[in-house]
């Protein structure tokens, strides 16, 4: 099994059109022969290398990973523009708040009052914090 784009025969494809044609260019995919190349490298120059052959190899991989989010990211965010959260509720309960206050402070005075308010204030806190979740 390989992770690799790799032509019929294994090995890597020369061209640059090979490699984007199997999802990717050469700058963002490690091959197995890069990873070969490493283990190599780290046999030859001895275990007093193995670190320094690691580090690299991990370096590369990082460029990688970081260069793949990056493109999603970007991708992502180009994909899906801003929207801003719909006002029919804020406006909606603007309308009703002024009954219902009246309706409140002739029921039970001031307190009434600023129970209507609070719950009309707890209803738009809820209805954009689920707004925002659902993003």
């Amino acid at each position: 099994m390989q992770d690799h784009p790799a032509g019929a025969s294994g090995a890597e494809p020369e061209h640059p059109s090979e490699w984007e044609s199997r999802g990717g260019t050469r700058g963002e995919m490690l091959s197995t022969s890069e990873v070969a190349a490493s283990l190599s490298a780290s046999r030859e120059l001895g275990r007093e290398y193995d670190r320094e052959v690691a580090e690299a190899l991990t370096e590369r991989l990082d460029e990688i990973i970081s260069a793949r989010i990056t493109e999603q990211l970007e991708a992502r965010s180009a994909g899906s523009p801003r929207r801003d959260p719909p006002i029919a509720v804020p406006i909606t309960t603007g309308i009703v708040a002024i009954p219902l206050a009246q309706m409140g402070l002739d029921a039970a005075g001031g307190t009434g009052m600023a129970v209507a308010g609070v719950l009309l204030l707890l209803l738009n806190v809820i209805y954009f914090w689920f707004w925002s979740r659902s993003r």
